[in-house]
Order: C-alpha cells, then structure tokens, then sequence
C-alpha cells in the first residue's frame, strides 16, 4: 500500500508450459499451444502424447489428451469425446507393443479406465468393472491401477475385457507409481503412521517387496521409470509434495540383466543419500523416457508477471 494510502502495488503472473523433447545433445519443443504438460513418448520413438490444460490446476482440472508425430509434426487430439483429470505422470499409460494407451477419466463423478487405440479407425472403449485411477500396462496386456474399497486404495489387476480382477496384495496402498519394463515388479507407494515409503511388489511371487526409499522419497509424488530398452532407471522426485513441475531425476545405468542398481536394503532414506549413490547422474529436465537412455521428454514452465499499481477510491 502506497504511504498516502491512495494506490496499493501488485503482481499478476501467468504460467505457460510447453513439450521438449530431448535427444542425444539437443532438445526441441514440439507444442505449440496451451499449457501443456504430462508428456510420454511410444516404444518406436516415433509418437508423443501429451496433456492440454483447460483449467486452471494441472493436478485436478479437465485437460485434453493429444498425440504428435514427430517426425512431421502433426498433432491432434486423441480422445475428443472425453476430458482427461488426474495427476500428471499417472493419468494414462502407453502399452508396450505401442498400439493403445489406458487412461483414467472423471466421468459422472466415478474414475473409469479407457483404453484408447492410437489406429483411429477402432473406437475407444471403457474397461468393464474398473473403477479406479493410476493405470499401468503389465507387460501381458494386463492392466493395473488404484482400485477403491470404501475409502481404502489397493493396487488391482485386471484383464483389458474386464474379466479376472482381483487384488495385487491385500495391503492398502496410496498409490502406483510405475512398472518395470519386464512386468515383473510393480512400484507403489505405500502409507504408514510414520511417513509414507516407494516400494516395489514382485507381480509374480508373493510377499517380495523391494524398498526403494523413506523419507522424503517415499512422501512425495516420488516416479521410478526404466528406459524402454532397460539400461537404465530415471528416480525423480519433486520439489516439494505439491510442486509437481519442479524436481530433480537421477539416473542409474543397470548391469545387464538386472532391474535395479545398488541400493541400500532399507532402501534411500533421502534424497542426499540418493545423489551420493554409486553411478547417480542428475538430469535437470525429464518427465518420462524414450526408447533409449539419451531420449526423453519433459514439460518446460515459464512464468511472466507484471506489477501494476490500482487506485484505491
């Protein structure tokens, strides 16, 4: 407020985001409108989805989900029929083979699945008897996602007609942060009266869980990620719980054969310990992997504010 109380100061920002992708050296954009965010590339390296904002919040407003060829540039939507709402990076999911994504809708206040073909002579079609949201691929056409009982979240899986659902473990989880590329261990972040924590299930063997962090790992909105040729694995974790557009990854090479790098038995129970971690290689921009370890795309977020000085009568 001015000293003569006649005027007060100001500022009125706006936020704006547009899709990179990263290649070897170099890095392109290749939105050119909205706010656009939540991007993931296809298995061949060819196609890129990506979410447009029509609201306001990212993490809670409607947004319209698009793909874009890119080697020509073409872009178009890719379920026009239907708004897309959920938390960027855990809203859909590309399927292995490349031919059709799964993606979480908010459609007469219930989470329903659809699975969307990127062959756009076959319809979408809604998942059968799947309530939920956080959707993954398992890398038998299976779907997994975050299933509701009451108001207690579990990880499901179910067939991609609707038949054989059922309970990943019976144990509550917060939600599903990723699958590893062989469909064998799916990450999950599991609540605790003192502090969340990311683990990974084995899928396939009951009752084998792989820590991967505490703290401030396994509180925030924490995402694992593998390469698509599985070389490597990317662990970002944000600024803060609720800044999702802020964070830092690290990258791990993996021997051949193996899944997960060195880590702790209890897993890392914090982001200094994981910066310090043998082979840790921070990457400033990601948000998911290509095919190979120098292929990936991210989400780039610019601010522009202006003050302004209003009379006050």
């Amino acid at each position: 407020m001015a000293g003569d109380g006649h005027s007060l100061i100001t500022a009125v920002g706006s936020r704006q985001s547009s899709i990179w992708v990263h290649r070897g050296n170099t890095s392109r954009q290749v939105s050119l409108e909205g706010f656009s965010f939540d991007p993931e590339i296809t298995p061949d390296g060819k196609k890129l989805c990506y979410r447009i904002l029509k609201g306001a919040l990212p993490t809670s407003d409607p947004s319209e989900l698009r793909v874009v060829d890119l080697d020509s540039g073409r872009d178009e939507p890719l379920l026009p029929e239907l708004a897309v709402d959920g938390a960027p990076r855990h809203t859909y999911d590309i399927s292995p083979d490349g031919r059709q994504i799964v993606v979480a809708t908010n459609r007469d206040a219930k989470k329903r699945l659809w699975l969307v073909p990127f062959d756009r002579r076959v319809r979408a079609r809604e998942i059968p008897n799947a309530e939920g949201d956080f959707p993954v691929f398992g890398s038998n056409g299976d779907i997994f996602f975050r299933g509701f009982v009451g108001n207690v979240t579990f990880a499901f899986r179910i067939r991609q007609d609707g038949t054989a659902l059922e309970k990943v473990i019976d144990r509550p989880v917060a939600s599903i942060m990723g699958i590893s590329p062989d469909g064998e261990w799916l990450v999950v972040k599991f609540p605790g009266t003192e502090g969340s924590h990311l683990a990974a299930l084995a899928i396939n063997h009951h009752f084998s869980i792989q820590t991967i962090g505490g703290g401030n790992i396994g509180s925030g909105n924490t995402d694992v990620r593998w390469s698509r040729d599985r070389k490597s694995l990317f662990i970002r974790v944000p600024s803060s719980e609720e800044d999702w557009t802020t964070g830092r990854t690290y990258s791990f090479s993996l021997s051949r054969g193996k899944i997960w790098p060195d880590m702790p038995a209890n897993g890392f129970a914090s982001e200094a310990e994981l910066a310090k971690a043998p082979g840790a290689v921070l990457i400033g921009e990601f948000d998911s992997p290509g095919p190979t370890p120098d292929f990936y795309t991210f989400a780039r977020m610019t601010v522009q504010r202006n003050l302004f000085r209003i009379p006050v009568n």
